[in-house]
C-alpha cells in the first residue's frame, strides 16, 4: 500500500515550525509522524538491523558464490515484508538532502557500504568487473525498492537479473 493520499489542499498556513509541529530538521533524535524518513537514531538503528540482515544472507549462501553475490536480494525480500512505504534510507537522502544531517549521513552510507560489499563479494566470486557488477546490482536493488510502494512485482524481477548478471560476468 503506496503512502496515504495527500490531503487536498487549503488556502489556511501550515503550522509553523516553532508552533511543535515535528521537524526532522529540528530533531534529529526523533522520527517524522508525517513520513517514513528516520531521524538520526532511528537512521542508524534500522542499518544496524539491515546490515545484520544482510550479512545473515551471505552466509546463508554458503559457498555458493553467485548465491553471496545475490544475497541482498534474499535480504531485501525478508525486509520489505509487509512494508509499502518504500526505503527508510531513499527516503531520507530525498527529504533531507543537507548532507550533514545525521539520517542523510547513515543513509547515504548505508547505500555506499552495500555497493561496497556487493563489489567484495563479486571479487570473491572471481567475477571478471566486481566493480562495474557492483554498480549494475545497486541499481536493481535500489530500483526495486523504489518501486515496491507499486506492488509490480520488481524484486523478483531484480533477483533474477541479479543472477543473470553475476553469471554472466565471468573471467
Amino acid at each position: 500500500m503506496p503512502y496515504p493520499p495527500r490531503a487536498p489542499a487549503t488556502t489556511q498556513r501550515p503550522p509553523s515550525r516553532r508552533s511543535g509541529s515535528p521537524s526532522l530538521s529540528r530533531s534529529p533524535a526523533t522520527t517524522s509522524r508525517a513520513t517514513s524518513t528516520p531521524s538520526g537514531a532511528a537512521a542508524r538503528s534500522c542499518d544496524q538491523r539491515w546490515r545484520s540482515l544482510v550479512r545473515a544472507a551471505v552466509e546463508a549462501a554458503g559457498d555458493d558464490p553467485v548465491a553471496a553475490v545475490t544475497a541482498p536480494f534474499d535480504a531485501l525480500r525478508s525486509w520489505l515484508g509487509a512494508s509499502a512505504r518504500g526505503c527508510a534510507f531513499i527516503n531520507a537522502l530525498a527529504e533531507l538532502p543537507d548532507p550533514s544531517h545525521p539520517a542523510h549521513r547513515i543513509a547515504a552510507d548505508q547505500k555506499r557500504w552495500l555497493l561496497h560489499l556487493f563489489e567484495e563479494l563479486a571479487a570473491a566470486a572471481d567475477r571478471a568487473h566486481p566493480a562495474t557488477l557492483a554498480t549494475q546490482l545497486l541499481v536493481l536493488h535500489e530500483g526495486a525498492v523504489a518501486l515496491r510502494p507499486l506492488s509490480l512485482g520488481t524484486l523478483a524481477v531484480s533477483a533474477d537479473l541479479a543472477r543473470a548478471l553475476v553469471e554472466a560476468d565471468i573471467r
